[in-house]
């Protein structure tokens, strides 16, 4: 059940951030849409690691795995993610909005799935 929430979710995000930014260029807000769609890009990426984290901890999948991603997600991840915000090549506000849409996305994937199985 996570896997199908979690690509329905990515996969809608995915263009709910493109239709945002593709209004934001149309605003001439370059810097604006560069910021919301790498914010944007960083959550999901942070989101998949930390499904897949949960999934072999909770599963207990392979170990070796594990050790894995958990090197990818909080050294280089999160590397990016500090780079990003040192560069100051986007406004703060539009990397912080970034980060949300895939939690409110994800949230109403879950609804609508919870609505579908109860009917």
């Amino acid at each position: 059940m996570m896997d199908k929430l979690l690509e329905k979710s990515v996969k809608y995000t995915f263009g709910f951030v493109l239709g945002i930014c593709a209004v934001l260029v149309l605003l001439d807000k370059l810097s604006w849409a560069g910021g919301f769609l790498v914010g944007s890009c960083w959550a999901i990426a942070d989101m998949i690691f930390t499904f897949n984290l949960l999934r072999i901890a909770i599963l207990k999948e392979d170990r070796k795995k594990l050790f894995v991603f958990l090197m990818v997600k909080f050294p280089v991840l999160y590397l990016i993610g500090v780079l990003i915000l040192v560069s100051k090549m986007f406004p703060l506000a539009s990397l912080l909005l970034g980060l949300l849409p895939i939690f409110i996305v994800m949230g109403i994937v879950r609804l609508c799935t919870r609505n579908s199985q109860i009917l």
